[in-house]
């Protein structure tokens, strides 16, 4: 197909498409009947999840990134192969 003209973002892109979302979110604060809810947030021992990562986290050789948002099973994963420390996850 042809590239249309004019100004475009693909959601293909990956990371460089990541740039859009906070445009998207004020722009459409809303989400459409066709998105996922945000997950409901959990709060244990202080901590409100899902958290984000302070740095990169490897586990069972899937690659979480600093800045990435993981719920607490996750948590609890990382931090069971001593990808984290926080003392309040359990």
């Amino acid at each position: 197909m042809p590239v249309p003209q004019g100004p475009f973002a693909s959601s293909l892109d990956g990371k460089p498409f990541e740039a859009m979302l906070p445009v998207l979110r004020y722009l459409f604060p809303e989400p459409s009947v066709y998105e996922r809810p945000e997950p409901q947030s959990e709060c244990v021992n202080g901590i409100k999840y899902p958290v984000r990562l302070a740095h990169d986290c490897t586990l069972d050789g899937a690659l979480y990134k600093q800045g990435e948002r993981v719920f607490r099973d996750v948590a609890i994963a990382l931090k069971a192969a001593g990808q984290l420390r926080d003392p309040r996850i359990m």
